[in-house]
């Protein structure tokens, strides 16, 4: 686990990072969130030790040796690097081999990640004759070639169009189960927090405003006033008896009929408080056939534009 406690990192007079304190555990995949300027890069440079702090802690744990710190991590720079008039093969194997890895396992692992990319037959191109994507597919393998045991990606989806987006998401998932492997990652794309990550930091002006697991935080965030109903076989006037039922008790924020499903959002109104909403809306549509009722659960999305806010 790495374990983070009270950092701050300053430029002059502006706090990048404020008191922060937070725990990433071992073989999780965990974003970095927050507006633009909210302290994630600095952070990932922090973690990869090219850039220092002024104050607090970072234990790195079992996670990762000192003795084999370089070798064991990869990083994804912000402003991606390659060099143009280097070819691909070449390229690649020398990042392998910077981190410790032989020249033979170096190819094959080049041949493999390039394979699975699907750029294998442009190896012995040089960068320069690459389209974009292709050259974003060069960075990513970089991250890959060297086997490491912790990957540090900051905004690896930046740019990236869909069918490349969910190709490096599969990869991603890939190696993190087929090795355990750690990655810790910047992002602005909500919809890869929610299907690839485990856990999460939402940093804002420098301070972190929630971490953890990433259901555990959408729990944290659920709406408990606010009920998601569907009810089967209805039509207009079915419709319209259930929301009469409902009047006084709840509030109807929507409903629309979707063919024969009504879909209701509840809320309690403030004449009618109580801790068992489910309960009484099943009492208060007993003969009607409800086939779903749960509490409201925000997105990633919506707890990153509320908190942004603050």
């Amino acid at each position: 686990m790495i374990t983070i406690q009270n950092l701050t990192k300053r430029y002059n007079n502006h706090i990048a990072l404020d008191d922060i304190s937070c725990s990433i555990p071992d073989h999780s995949i965990c974003a970095l969130v927050g507006p633009n300027g909210a302290g994630k890069s600095t952070l990932l440079k922090i973690l990869t030790r090219i850039l220092d702090y002024d104050e607090g802690t970072v234990d790195y744990g079992s996670t990762l040796s000192m003795n084999r710190f370089r070798q064991d991590i990869s990083y994804l720079p912000e402003q991606r690097g390659l060099y143009t008039g280097v070819d691909i093969e070449t390229q690649l194997t020398y990042f392998a081999s910077i981190r410790g890895i032989n020249n033979k396992k170096a190819h094959e692992n080049v041949d493999y990640w390039l394979k699975k990319l699907g750029i294998d037959n442009w190896k012995h191109r040089l960068v320069s004759e690459l389209s974009k994507g292709m050259q974003q597919k060069v960075q990513f393998a970089s991250c890959l070639v060297s086997n490491p045991s912790v990957m540090f990606m900051d905004e690896p989806f930046s740019g990236v169009d869909p069918v490349n987006f969910r190709l490096f998401m599969k990869i991603l998932q890939e190696y993190h189960k087929s090795t355990g492997a750690t990655a810790i990652l910047s992002t602005h794309n909500m919809k890869s927090v929610e299907e690839l990550c485990s856990d999460v930091v939402l940093l804002n002006k420098g301070k972190i405003e929630i971490s953890g697991n990433v259901n555990s935080v959408r729990k944290s965030f659920s709406k408990e006033n606010t009920l998601i109903l569907e009810v089967s076989n209805c039509d207009n006037t079915s419709t319209e008896n259930i929301r009469t039922r409902l009047k006084g008790a709840f509030r109807i924020i929507s409903s629309h009929l979707e063919q024969d499903i009504l879909h209701l959002e509840l809320s309690r109104t403030a004449e009618a408080p109580t801790q068992t909403d489910m309960i009484d809306v099943l009492k208060l549509l007993e003969g009607y056939d409800v086939t779903h009722i749960s509490h409201k659960v925000l997105s990633m999305e919506d707890i990153f534009i509320q908190l942004s806010k603050k």
